[in-house]
């Protein structure tokens, strides 16, 4: 890279997911997608965007669940909706940025914000110790952990094909809550429990297997 390449400025595309309310993270969603269907600029992989789409739909289901049963499963499912569709949505941002050509107006085009790389003094947590858990309501597995510290989020997700793949089942903000739901009883499953924070995901711990309750 020569001297004048060095100093070319990347932009780069502001999510901010964490900062935004329910009043204001459905319609982001639909704003994204509506930027993104039939953009003049780039074209994304049908794919993805029918990824994004089903992120949507899904969230707004979980938020309809739990406005209409307001239980602490339910506002954690809706907590994880919300984690995998800003995953989702991410994959796409980074997509648009990789293949923007460092345009702020293409990246705006999508509905983006776009701003300058900044650093955070936050390091990722570590893995968390002395989980414990036991069965609540049918489909579902309360863990417990010792506390990350502050401004952490408990994320748990699951695997039934031995850590192949793994899905958000429950997101937490307090380490003596983190409620897996949406597990079928009988079925064998592999957890993994970790805090996110500003600097991002952080350690897993993984347990061993687990038999959902019968």
């Amino acid at each position: 890279m020569d001297a004048t390449q060095s100093t070319i400025t990347t932009v780069q595309v502001k999510l901010d997911f964490k900062t935004y309310d329910e009043k204001r993270f459905q319609p982001f969603m639909a704003k994204v997608l509506q930027c993104s269907d039939g953009n003049p600029y780039l074209t994304p992989p049908e794919a993805m965007l029918t990824d994004c789409a089903d992120a949507n739909t899904a969230y707004i289901k979980a938020r309809t669940n739990r406005d209409a049963n307001p239980t602490t499963a339910n506002t954690q499912f809706l907590e994880a909706a919300k984690v995998t569709a800003g995953e989702k949505f991410e994959i796409l941002a980074l997509w648009v940025q990789d293949n923007s050509d460092n345009s702020a107006a293409v990246i705006l085009s999508f509905g983006f914000k776009v701003v300058k790389q900044t650093r955070t003094a936050a390091t990722k947590p570590v893995a968390p110790k002395t989980v414990t858990y036991e069965y609540g309501m049918p489909g579902t597995i309360k863990f417990k952990c010792e506390s990350l510290g502050q401004r952490i989020r408990y994320i748990v997700a699951c695997s039934s094909d031995n850590g192949q793949t793994w899905q958000i089942c429950g997101v937490s903000a307090k380490s003596f809550e983190i409620i897996a739901s949406g597990l079928t009883r009988g079925k064998e499953y592999i957890f993994r429990i970790y805090g996110s924070n500003a600097a991002g995901d952080g350690f897993p711990w993984t347990s061993g297997s687990i038999l959902a309750a019968v």
